[in-house]
């Protein structure tokens, strides 16, 4: 990666380890973040039982040993249990690290009424991407199963810092994931929905498709398409 030598356009660059170990919410400059990462993407649930909140994260992977290594980064996170003030945080998320992405229920009407008088007011827009979890049976089974091994300190892949989230996760027994429905975590289910959306592989199998329809709930094949590429909105 080299920084960009123009005049006008100059800027510091950042690695990789920098992003990692960074404290939450600290600024960077959005050219740079982007140039040493695969992608930084935003996500919003609405309050349920606890507040609603907001979370952006950066995602990358290397290639060692033959084998794909992939690290999220939680950059920075909100909570509210006002909804107009958690969309205005959002608003403040998305014009500091201009997120490629924002993922959330776009049918929330009160939501929906508030993103749209603010989009007309900037010209930085943007609007929500129904993740493919929202369309699960048992979406805090598959949130759950996904989170924890990448959790692991001995191979994390997930770097939450001194998130909230972490105190989210600690309330969870495992007896009773199963029974949890969307609205239960807010805070939980915003990192999923940023963070576990696009399967890791180019492409997802018929056999992957058919496990995960069986095990969690009905899942929208057309959602998993690698890094870069377009999202189709679950069905």
């Amino acid at each position: 990666m080299y920084p960009v030598m123009s005049k006008y356009n100059e800027f510091t660059q950042i690695e990789w380890s920098e992003v990692k170990a960074a404290p939450l919410g600290q600024t960077f400059d959005v050219r740079a973040l982007k140039e040493c990462c695969k992608a930084v993407r935003s996500a919003v649930t609405w309050q349920g039982k606890n507040p609603g909140f907001a979370v952006v994260v950066a995602m990358n992977s290397f290639r060692r040993f033959g084998r794909t290594r992939r690290e999220i980064v939680l950059l920075d996170e909100v909570e509210s249990r006002d909804m107009a003030e958690l969309i205005h945080k959002c608003e403040a998320l998305h014009l500091k690290y201009k997120p490629a992405d924002w993922y959330g229920d776009p049918d929330n009407a009160a939501a929906n009424r508030i993103i749209q008088r603010l989009n007309q007011e900037r010209q930085n827009p943007f609007s929500l991407i129904r993740p493919t979890i929202i369309g699960m049976d048992k979406p805090y089974q598959f949130i759950l199963q996904s989170l924890r091994p990448i959790l692991k300190p001995e191979n994390r892949e997930l770097f939450l810092k001194d998130s909230q989230i972490i105190d989210y996760l600690g309330q969870i027994n495992e007896d009773e994931e199963t029974d949890l429905e969307l609205g239960s975590f807010p805070a939980i289910e915003a990192l999923s929905f940023a963070a576990l959306e696009d399967n890791w592989e180019p492409s997802i199998t018929n056999e992957e498709i058919r496990r995960l329809n069986i095990k969690y709930g009905k899942v929208n094949p057309d959602a998993y398409w690698p890094w870069g590429g377009r999202r189709a909105l679950a069905r």
